[in-house]
């Protein structure tokens, strides 16, 4: 101990970078790991809000959600176990704007029976009618899109009307559009 202090009164600019740079890695690794944290949590937010619920997928799509095909086989064979209520779910990433000519803006889709977690509105995904939509609550904040305007989509250039927004629906970094199978299937088309 006595060689070491003495060593300290030697050489003490040497040591001060030492403690310094170590200070400075502790630090990074907070910063870091709370940044993965959050990132992590911007990937897969609507599938934490959903709570406790069991996913099938498909094998071939390697535990990946986006990637499961479920065949009419595979449901026949869901169909068969008691007491299973089960719900699909589709996601489609794609493209909106707010008029014809306006930006486009980032969008996922999610077509369930599952219902987010709303603001202000008791409405459920089971009670949306053909080209009805629940947007993330930040198209309200960040877009100024409002309960009963309509956004435009891209691809199929169909309207849909917002009739909610739910409250931290995000998935893969980009925010989700709540629509019926039946919307979901005309887009499609």
């Amino acid at each position: 101990m006595k060689i070491a202090w003495n060593e300290i009164k030697y050489q003490p600019k040497k040591f001060i970078l030492i403690e310094l740079l170590i200070t400075i890695l502790m630090f990074m690794v907070v910063f870091l790991s709370g940044l993965t944290n959050g990132l992590g949590r911007s990937v897969s937010a609507q599938i934490d809000n959903y709570g406790s619920r069991y996913y099938i997928l498909s094998t071939d799509s390697e535990g990946i959600i986006p990637f499961s095909t479920i065949t009419a086989k595979d449901l026949d064979e869901i169909n068969k176990i008691e007491g299973l209520d089960y719900s699909g779910l589709s996601i489609q990433r794609a493209t909106i704007s707010k008029s014809e000519d306006s930006n486009t803006l980032d969008i996922t889709y999610f077509a369930t029976d599952h219902n987010p977690i709303m603001e202000d509105t008791d409405l459920k995904i089971s009670d949306l009618q053909k080209n009805e939509v629940i947007l993330d609550h930040s198209f309200k904040e960040d877009e100024g899109i409002q309960v009963g305007d309509q956004v435009i989509d891209k691809t199929s250039k169909q309207k849909l009307k917002v009739v909610a927004f739910a409250n931290n629906a995000k998935y893969g970094y980009s925010k989700i559009g709540f629509i019926s199978s039946e919307t979901y299937t005309g887009m499609r088309q």
